[in-house]
């Protein structure tokens, strides 16, 4: 049911390149799973500061007047034509991402293309999500908080334009210093790993930059 929702909401509107619906927390406790009516995720939104969170994360009404940036990696529906036209080798994700902020990125690319997010609100699914944006940082693995934000920075590299940076760069750049300061004393290894990362893969995403910059709406 949830599928057949997103597909005839995606047929009435043809600039939807991505849909998801409302995807509600489905929690677990002592081992017992709970469906809740707590939201997880109305799709993206990207922070004046670069952050990407869920929209409506937490929260138990529905309604979010943040702008939608995509859908997010859990349960989407994507249109193939969109794919194959906001990718430059027709991929759905980044191999390189191994996992998270992959959706992210797609969620970048579609919206530079011209393509819209859409959120079917009559389609609802449940989703366990294993890091939360309430979730102490103690508590997520070291594989997690390193893919997160190496996968971060690569996403700033390719899509944050110069006009963002004119807009935006007073908020954007003292979060990201802020944010390397922390893990440089928490975890600097996941800097180092990050830096080795960026400096061999620098190359790619500067062409996904030039190619994804051309098509930017």
């Amino acid at each position: 049911e949830y599928i057949s929702k997103l597909r005839s909401a995606m047929e009435l509107n043809a600039q939807a390149g991505s849909a998801a619906g409302n995807i509600l927390r489905w929690d677990w406790e002592e081992g017992e799973p709970g469906l809740s009516n707590v939201v997880d995720s109305l799709g993206v939104t990207e922070l004046v500061y670069g952050a990407i969170q869920d929209r409506g994360s937490g929260r138990l009404g529905l309604g979010n007047d943040q702008e939608l940036k995509g859908v997010s990696g859990c349960l989407p529906m994507y249109r193939r034509e969109a794919i194959e036209e906001s990718s430059m080798n027709r991929e759905l994700f980044d191999a390189r991402y191994h996992t998270y902020k992959e959706d992210v990125d797609l969620a970048f690319r579609l919206y530079s293309a011209n393509w819209m997010p859409m959120i079917v609100e009559g389609a609802v699914a449940h989703h366990r999500r294993e890091v939360r944006r309430d979730s102490k940082r103690e508590h997520i693995s070291y594989a997690s908080q390193f893919h997160s934000y190496r996968n971060h920075l690569w996403n700033l590299l390719t899509h944050l334009s110069v006009d963002d940076m004119v807009r935006r760069g007073w908020a954007i750049v003292p979060y990201e210093i802020a944010k390397m300061g922390y893990l440089l004393f928490m975890h600097p290894t996941i800097v180092w790993r990050t830096l080795t990362d960026t400096i061999e893969y620098f190359p790619e995403l500067m062409k996904k930059r030039s190619w994804y910059g051309a098509r930017t709406r």
